[in-house]
């Protein structure tokens, strides 16, 4: 796996939509779509996943949690290169915008 940077940002947490599910320190991975079809950063979830009700919100309905720590790739890792080394990884054949990865 190619050695991680940290991203040029300011080191502060940000929200984002993210699996209901999420916790607290887990780890997020951070997939782009089009164009690329790739894995392209690594972060820590900072907060629990929590239901946003804000009627201001662009995101309202969505659930969103803060992740920090978040590193770039040096460079995009091609999901086809995961799908070789993980098979039996569902999201792998039909990516969604969010999903727990098993600990595996």
């Amino acid at each position: 796996m190619p050695q991680l940077v940290l991203w040029s940002g300011n080191g502060v947490a940000d929200s984002w939509t993210i699996n209901r599910h999420a916790r607290k320190e887990d780890r997020a991975l951070f997939y782009m779509k089009a164009p690329l079809s790739s894995f392209v950063a690594l972060g820590r979830v900072m907060t629990d996943a929590y239901y946003d009700k804000d009627e201001q919100s662009d995101w309202k309905g969505y659930y969103m949690a803060d992740i920090g720590e978040i590193k770039l790739f040096p460079l995009p890792i091609p999901i086809k290169e995961f799908r070789t080394k993980i098979p039996e990884w569902g999201f792998l054949k039909m990516p969604r915008e969010s999903i727990v990865v098993p600990t595996d």
